[in-house]
């Protein structure tokens, strides 16, 4: 009867350790998550410039956008738009920096024709200058001069994620759309964007 007794006790005794173990509160560990910070530099005119911002925070000042554009045989071609308002100091005046890639995939993409303004389902660049009363100049490349060149190293869509990471880099000559004589050089450009 004792040794009955000392099992139940015993077993007991088990079955309230295993209870107090089981309810014990589970520390968890979060691991904060740094926000994605894009960024574009390069060097316009003779200024160097370069612009960082995130979701949260100077979104409308350097941002991308991606586009699928539906095919009549079905099929989906990608095309990514970049948008960069240009500090003041770079040019003296309001500017934007404005370049998009029709199909984009990792490659090199030379840009000679201004055709922006006509077809927005094609790959340009171009540089525009404005003052305070919408007066604007419009600088594209020129299929008379130089190709523009822009280069994706990276184009990933991290995670199964819907918004992919474009990183790339640009250089060449913007010419003055209605004055070749006129011109803006971009060099050492550097980007890497995803909102």
């Amino acid at each position: 009867m004792k040794t009955t007794n000392t099992h139940l006790k015993l077993l007991l005794c088990f079955t309230v350790l295993l209870i107090c173990y089981s309810c014990k509160k589970e520390i968890v560990q979060t691991k904060e998550e740094t926000e994605y910070t894009q960024y574009f530099s390069a060097v316009i005119g003779s200024k160097s410039i370069t612009i960082q911002n995130s979701l949260s925070k100077d979104r409308s000042l350097f941002k991308g956008s991606w586009t699928g554009v539906g095919m009549s045989n079905w099929d989906q071609i990608e095309m990514y738009t970049i948008k960069t308002i240009l500090p003041k100091e770079a040019l003296k005046v309001n500017a934007e920096l404005n370049f998009q890639i029709f199909d984009i995939k990792k490659n090199t993409y030379h840009i000679d024709k201004a055709d922006f303004f006509e077809k927005s389902l094609s790959t340009y660049i171009y540089l525009k200058k404005y003052d305070d009363f919408n007066n604007e100049t419009i600088y594209s490349a020129n299929k008379a001069k130089k190709p523009f060149e822009i280069k994706i190293t990276k184009y990933d869509f991290p995670n199964e994620s819907l918004t992919p990471v474009v990183r790339g880099t640009l250089s060449g000559v913007l010419y003055n759309v209605k004055d070749l004589r006129d011109s803006i050089t971009i060099k050492n450009g550097d980007f890497e964007v995803r909102y």
